[in-house]
């Protein structure tokens, strides 16, 4: 019990965190084919959404699947609302390079932090994620 308490305690350090910066979108990339390497997955993801001049800031966390593979949840940020694509198009770009994804605009900015943080430490020893762009400070 007192690992899952810290563990607790950690998500919802990393949510408070999240919860710092604003947000637009909460995406979910489950891949077509199996990815073993979790830190690939996240260059691959990163490689496809930060080249877009547009995106502020991101975060990316990788969930191992049950059995094997693994799957990403993320954050983006654009900055400008006249910049920002609708969620069909962001959508539109991860499947078709990546597979199953889901884009749901941020209405509730503490559910959708509290939800990617829990990742960070769901499985200490199989979690990545990254901070990526230039606007955290």
């Amino acid at each position: 019990m007192r690992y899952e308490r810290y563990n607790n305690e950690r998500a919802l350090a990393y949510a408070a965190f999240l919860r710092e910066f604003e947000w637009d979108y909460y995406y979910t990339v489950t891949f077509r084919h199996y990815r073993k390497d979790h830190l690939a997955a996240i260059r691959d993801v990163a490689a496809l959404l930060l080249p877009d001049p547009d995106i502020d800031r991101c975060f990316i966390v990788a969930e191992g699947n049950k059995g094997v593979g693994c799957h990403l949840h993320g954050l983006v940020y654009y900055g400008f609302l006249e910049l920002m694509p609708s969620p069909c198009i962001l959508w539109r770009h991860l499947f078709h390079k990546f597979g199953r994804a889901q884009v749901q605009r941020i209405t509730s900015a503490r559910d959708v932090t509290n939800y990617c943080s829990k990742y960070v430490v769901k499985d200490l020893n199989q979690c990545y994620y990254d901070f990526l762009g230039d606007s955290w400070g």
